[in-house]
């Protein structure tokens, strides 16, 4: 999932550079684009940095754990339900 997102978010970034940031929406559609690509990959990355080790000298609790992987999903859910509920 981690690598699904971040990888998304590079060949994301990539088309909107190819496309020279003007997408359909025009150029704030293509930095709009850009953050929502970013924020995906930080939240699944976080997720995967925040889960319970086997070391007990970790920082993060399973509270934070929690809370990144509840950002993570609903950054992926809320553009696919706004398209279905939209259309």
């Amino acid at each position: 999932y981690v690598m699904c997102a971040i990888m998304s978010f590079f060949f994301g970034q990539w088309f909107i550079i190819l496309k020279q940031f003007v997408l359909v929406g025009g150029y704030n559609m293509g930095v709009s684009f850009s953050f929502f690509g970013f924020f995906i990959a930080y939240f699944a990355y976080m997720t995967w940095k925040t889960a319970p080790r086997k070391e007990k000298n970790s920082s993060y609790t399973i509270e934070d754990h929690r809370n990144y992987a509840i950002r993570s999903f609903s950054q992926i859910i809320a553009p696919v339900l706004y398209r279905y509920w939209y259309a």
